[in-house]
């Protein structure tokens, strides 16, 4: 394909190969590659069947029930693609479809013990990560990462409609 093609793309856009000096975005990906890979190596010891996906849904269910809707809202998706997901870890008994004494159709998802267990194996992990960052970084650089990062999200959200 020609350097002038329409269909070519830029070199700059490809990352072959990061570096400190690469794009923000492609770093952040790296970085959340780190993260789920070593939260799904921690799992993988109570359950291997655990995905990524997997961990995503419960990690919309920290504070507490919710529908799978609203599950699907929260991670920017529809409730249709989240659905084989929720349906695999109800079958594996990590959650359980619940009640709503306010709405007899809603079916809220909430955690069972064996989900919990598994919740709480991922959010060790991820505060390990954290406190091994904190030894590389010092507190405060991490902090500021932390800040700098949320500024940056927030940024595009406010871009939004």
């Amino acid at each position: 394909m020609s350097r002038n093609s329409p269909r070519a793309v830029p070199d700059s856009l490809a990352v072959l190969e990061l570096r400190p000096t690469s794009r923000l975005g492609a770093l952040a990906r790296a970085l959340a590659a780190v993260v789920t890979r070593e939260v799904l190596e921690a799992v993988a010891e109570e359950d291997p069947r655990i995905r990524g996906a997997h961990l995503r849904v419960f990690a919309t269910l920290e504070d507490g029930p919710r529908r799978a809707s609203e599950i699907a809202e929260r991670l920017g998706t529809t409730k249709q693609t989240i659905a084989p997901v929720i349906d695999e870890l109800v079958s594996w008994g990590y959650l359980e479809r619940t009640l709503d004494p306010a709405d007899r159709r809603a079916k809220p998802l909430d955690f069972t013990d064996g989900g919990r267990r598994i919740a709480r194996t991922a959010l060790t992990a991820a505060e390990s990560l954290d406190r091994d960052w904190e030894s590389v970084l010092g507190k405060e650089e991490l902090e500021v990462c932390r800040a700098a990062l949320w500024r940056l999200l927030e940024s595009r959200r406010r871009r939004r409609p």
